[in-house]
This record gives C-alpha cells, sequence and structure tokens, in this order.
C-alpha cells in the first residue's frame, strides 16, 4: 500500500542529499538556490504529510500545524530578505527537517503498515520541533530588527 510513496520519498531525499553534497564538494552557492532548496524541502514534507492524512495515516491537526508553520516562517523569511536583512538558518532547523523526514519515512515504510502509535509519536515530535524552530526564527528575526533599527 505505501511502497509507491517509499520509493518517491526515497528517491527525492537521495536526490535532495546529493545535491548538497554536489555543492559542499564544489563550495557552489547560489541565491536562487539558498531559497528554492529549502522551499522545495517544504513543499515535499507538506505534500506527502498531506497526502498522508488524505490515506487516513496522519490526522489533519498535526499535519495543519506543520503546513501553518512552514508557511508562516517562509513569509517572514521573506519579508526579512526584502529588506535586505536575513535570518540565517540555525542547526536546530537542519534537526527539524530531519525529525520531518524520519516521521515521513516511518509512516511510509510497508513494515510498520500497523504502527499507528509509533506513526503518531514520531508525528508529534516532528511537530514539536518544527514548532520549537518557528519560535526561534521568531526571536532571531526580533533581535536583527531590534539592532538593525529596521
Amino acid at each position: 500500500r505505501y511502497e509507491p510513496a517509499l520509493i518517491v520519498f526515497t528517491i527525492a531525499g537521495l536526490t535532495d542529499a546529493l545535491d548538497g553534497a554536489v555543492a559542499r564538494l564544489t563550495n557552489t552557492r547560489t541565491e536562487l538556490g539558498a531559497y528554492l532548496d529549502p522551499l522545495a524541502d517544504k513543499v515535499v514534507v507538506i505534500g506527502v504529510a498531506v497526502c498522508l492524512v488524505v490515506v487516513d495515516r496522519y490526522g489533519w491537526l498535526p499535519v495543519a500545524l506543520l503546513a501553518v508553520r512552514e508557511g508562516m516562517i517562509t513569509l517572514y523569511r521573506l519579508w526579512f530578505a526584502r529588506r535586505g536583512l536575513a535570518v540565517p538558518a540555525r542547526r536546530s532547523a537542519k534537526w527539524k527537517a530531519t525529525v520531518q523526514s524520519v516521521a515521513l519515512l516511518l509512516a511510509v515504510m510497508p513494515s510498520l503498515e500497523d504502527a499507528d502509535v509509533l506513526i503518531g509519536v514520531a508525528l508529534w515530535v516532528a511537530v514539536a520541533f518544527t514548532l520549537v524552530t518557528g519560535v526561534q526564527y521568531l526571536l532571531d528575526g526580533s533581535r536583527s530588527t531590534s539592532t538593525t533599527g529596521a
């Protein structure tokens, strides 16, 4: 039942990791890539999570919390970028992305089809990481504006 989702999710993860590895190896960074890479990650996470709601694997509330946080922080960072300011990514944001990916991966693993409690706990841990890092971004942004006068 979840095999096609597992295959697509695995391929997306591997190509994202390969892209990052090539960028680090060649010391390549573009402004467009710096914007599009995290945006693509958010689209994949929210897209997969919504699909899991549709097939009754996830509940709508935790997925709505994930989606709202991701959308708000993306708009928040864009608002800062348009003013020439940056709210840099934190190490905790990398952990958030990892925890989200693990939660999604567990949800599509065929061997865990009946592990609803594990899947639910993993999802709520991902939601907690997501909300905490969202608050961190808001605090970092308020510090940026207070030190620059923006």
